[in-house]
């Protein structure tokens, strides 16, 4: 099992995920959970990791509630920029699928119904929270819904890229769903220095806000050690403090 090298419960709203809103969408903090609204008819919304960190080999766990309308949501994953990157996604209506966007053309690479078990939950108790799940490794993708297997696939036009958080319309004209949960996991040497002591630091502090004081001294103390072999005065500050409070709060 690959380490934790980036999670967030969303109960800081500082925590660095984007907020705001247009005529298009809107994403927000909102009672612990971060929002996502696609407001006009078949347009779709994404928010991006903090820190715009790319991963090659991952995995990736969220926990999704729908708020109202229709529509699709999950992640985005292997993101380049807006017309290249991978998607997966569960709809309201009881569907999953996995697509490729290459040059801004969609290509479906898996996609099918929820089994009958799990179609209630998404389709009859839309708020409430499930847990969509996808595992990276090379070319091979694994989807996971509430624990259960979904499918397997394979592509190999992005070897990597950003991970983002997404919600998209159909013909409805807004959809709304919530992220309560989200947390990554990845071999550490596939991460670049700068992108593994941010990282680092994000899941210590996540962890001192927790007050998971000793949990959070490892994270804080390898941080520490990077931001100080890179020259990075403001963060070896930032992580310094927090990582000494840590040890003062024991």
């Amino acid at each position: 099992t690959w380490p934790i090298v980036y999670q967030d419960d969303f109960e800081d709203s500082q925590s660095g995920w984007s907020v705001g809103e247009t005529g298009n969408f809107g994403t927000a903090y909102v009672d612990g959970d971060y929002e996502i609204q696609a407001k006009n008819a078949r347009s779709i919304a994404w928010s991006q990791l903090p820190g715009n960190s790319e991963f090659r080999d991952f995995s990736v766990e969220t926990d999704i509630q729908v708020v109202e309308g229709t529509g699709e949501f999950g992640l985005i994953f292997r993101y380049v920029n807006s017309d290249n990157f991978y998607k997966l996604a569960v709809s309201t209506d009881g569907h999953y699928s996995l697509v490729l966007q290459k040059q801004g053309t969609y290509y479906a690479l898996l996609d099918g119904q929820i089994a009958a078990k799990d179609k209630s939950k998404t389709r009859a108790r839309r708020a409430d929270s499930y847990r969509l799940k996808i595992v990276a490794k090379g070319a091979e993708f694994s989807l996971f819904l509430d624990g259960s297997f979904l499918g397997a696939s394979s592509d190999s036009s992005f070897s990597k890229g950003q991970l983002a958080l997404c919600a998209e319309t159909y013909d409805g004209a807004k959809v709304t769903v919530r992220f309560s949960r989200l947390e990554v996991r990845a071999p550490l040497e596939q991460v670049s220095i700068g992108d593994r002591a941010s990282l680092l630091y994000s899941q210590g502090w996540n962890l001192y806000e927790s007050s998971s004081y000793e949990a959070a001294l490892a994270p804080l103390s390898e941080a520490y050690q990077l931001f100080e072999s890179l020259g990075w005065t403001r963060e070896v500050g930032q992580s310094a403090y927090v990582l000494a409070d840590s040890l003062y709060s024991l």
